[in-house]
């Protein structure tokens, strides 16, 4: 029992790391773009929307792998060496072709890590019968520490500085990734691997499941949007200083962190669709605030929501694919989904907001993510009144 708690805590302090130093590369990566590298507003839009379309297709690949090869923490060593690795040579790129055609292959390679991350908590919560929210908490913690060393970095050193210290932080923290085993059980292993392309076409077949990407991709689409893009623009043009928005991070997981631990508890848990029917609908009422501010001020407080509705909802996602897809299939449909609905989503939302904002304005975003929103709330709202969806709160 000792080492299987050893496990648990190695993983938890792992994930927090992981999230930390990769929060402090991602969280200003549009202040390094535009304060560092002097790139317009169009070519920023560029780098956020036409790479992760670009990137889709390595999905499907890296879905095949992880499901034949099921080494999640071999996989996790991989992508966190090429983040660190291509980061820090886009900290030196100066040429904007050279700049974009080195982040499309750091997307293309790191893009699995939140579903890698979320299978392998998945794996520990049914052996361990560890909550997920509560081992999910560790990465949301790291990920608002980036939130208190980015500003402190970039107010004394600078942001290149902050840039190279989540670089330092991800590479180190495969040491960490050294100490767990690949498999949390041999129970989960796959022993055969279909050799056509029968698996990923199944899925594309499970009605449910692709009903659920596309509520999955309203929702996290547009927040991601926000926390990668818009809501740095906006802060911009808004005249925001640059410590505030490298301390964003913090901001937007103070009540992820509160709600991660303790949302199993609930009895709307066992209604993940619910949840999201929920997170939909207050969500847009950011939206509709976000499209009239003119403060940065209210910027910042309205950011506080984006928590609330990861808290809700994180754990919920993965239940749900875990639910609609066999277990052969799970790492393909997470990955899928997660690169649908957090990496396609919000780069096809991107490209049309950035397009429309020199006519429109800075309001382009909040209104287009209510619209989004609204369209979830009606694609969700007749499933929920006319069925009772649950699933098992423990996982």
């Amino acid at each position: 029992m000792k080492k299987q708690s050893n496990i648990v805590k190695i993983f938890c302090t792992t994930c927090a790391i992981t999230f930390l130093g990769n929060a402090m590369i991602n969280s200003i990566f549009i202040l390094m773009m535009s304060k560092v590298k002097g790139y317009s507003i169009h070519q920023m839009a560029m780098v956020t929307s036409l790479t992760p379309i670009l990137v889709i297709p390595a999905a499907f690949v890296w879905g095949k792998l992880i499901d034949r090869y099921k080494k999640l923490i071999l996989w996790a060593e991989v992508i966190v060496i090429s983040q660190g690795i291509l980061t820090l040579t886009l900290a030196f790129v100066e040429d904007f072709r050279w700049f974009f055609a080195i982040n499309l292959i750091r997307i293309m390679l790191t893009q699995p890590i939140g579903s890698v991350h979320d299978e392998y908590i998945m794996d520990l919560s049914k052996t361990y019968q560890v909550p997920f929210g509560r081992m999910r908490l560790f990465g949301t913690i790291g990920f608002g520490l980036s939130g208190v060393a980015s500003p402190f970095i970039v107010r004394h050193f600078g942001i290149k500085a902050a840039i190279l210290t989540g670089v330092v932080i991800v590479i180190l923290n495969v040491l960490m990734y050294s100490r767990l085993p690949n498999k949390v059980s041999e129970d989960d292993a796959v022993k055969e691997f279909p050799k056509t392309s029968k698996l990923n076409l199944d899925l594309f077949k499970n009605i449910p499941y692709l009903k659920f990407i596309l509520v999955s991709s309203l929702l996290f689409g547009t927040l991601t949007s926000a926390s990668g893009f818009s809501t740095q623009i906006i802060l911009m043009e808004l005249h925001c200083p640059n410590e505030i928005i490298a301390a964003m991070p913090i901001l937007m997981v103070i009540f992820e962190a509160l709600l991660l631990g303790i949302v199993h508890k609930f009895r709307v848990a066992r209604k993940p669709y619910m949840l999201f029917l929920l997170a939909l609908i207050f969500i847009s009422l950011r939206w509709i605030i976000l499209a009239h501010a003119s403060s940065y001020l209210v910027v910042v407080i309205t950011t506080l929501v984006h928590g609330i509705i990861c808290g809700i909802t994180l754990g919920a996602q993965t239940r749900i694919v875990g639910d609609l897809v066999q277990p052969k299939d799970r790492s393909s449909a997470l990955l899928i989904q997660g690169t649908i609905s957090f990496t396609l989503a919000p780069g096809i939302i991107n490209l049309f907001t950035s397009s429309l904002m020199p006519k429109l304005g800075i309001s382009v975003f909040g209104y287009t993510y209510f619209i989004l929103s609204v369209v979830g709330v009606i694609i969700l709202l007749p499933d929920i009144l006319g069925k009772k969806v649950s699933v098992p709160s423990t996982l």
